[in-house]
């Protein structure tokens, strides 16, 4: 390959890479209510996010593979671009450690989880198409990672639904029944009952 190539190779991983991580951060930073708001006023991205939240376990395989596959795509490229510039082995090696690492870290990890826990209504609607064509891309890996996870759920009890995430609005109101007895006034219940259905 050219070095043109090789730069843009790389240059390409670092952008996946940095679209799954800032897709990650900002798919769970969410507030669902308002996903749920945008999907139903025809919002095109709230409507592609609301379909990748549905599916958690498939939405973070896809993270994962994704993520990975970018970086070691990233290495290879990397490699392959100091090697056509002469750098042997050892030298090659200590560029990667020195030059590579910092970069796919900062710029394909730190940076952009940091801007989509920011911003994550604004960002997640440029990541989240990219995410869902790679969800059916890479579905030949991500299934035998989720029968796995499955499985090891089944023996390991994790699927009583008494630990699923959330419960919703009726959890909060049993969360403030359950608090102990004389802890807030009568009316609390009453306010967030209201709140709750507003």
């Amino acid at each position: 390959m050219t070095l043109a190539l090789l730069g843009l190779g790389l240059v390409a991983a670092l952008f996946a890479s940095a679209v799954f991580s800032g897709g990650e951060t900002g798919l769970y930073s969410l507030g669902r209510w308002r996903v749920d708001s945008d999907a139903a006023r025809g919002v095109r991205s709230a409507r592609i996010v609301q379909r990748l939240l549905r599916d958690e376990a498939g939405l973070l395989a896809t993270i994962l593979i994704g993520n990975n596959l970018a970086n070691e795509l990233g290495a290879a490229f990397g490699q392959d671009l100091l090697a056509s510039l002469g750098l042997d082995g050892t030298a090659r090696a200590l560029a990667t450690a020195l030059l590579l690492t910092p970069l796919f870290f900062f710029f394909g990890e730190l940076l952009p989880k940091d801007l989509h826990r920011r911003r994550p209504h604004a960002l997640v609607g440029y990541t989240a198409p990219g995410i869902a064509f790679c969800k059916g891309l890479f579905l030949p890996l991500s299934l035998p990672l989720r029968w796995l996870s499955k499985g090891l759920g089944r023996v390991l009890g994790l699927g009583d639904p008494a630990l699923a995430r959330g419960g919703g609005p009726r959890a909060v109101v049993d969360l403030i029944r359950a608090s102990a007895p004389g802890s807030h006034g009568p009316h609390v219940e009453e306010l967030a009952q209201n709140v709750l259905g507003l």
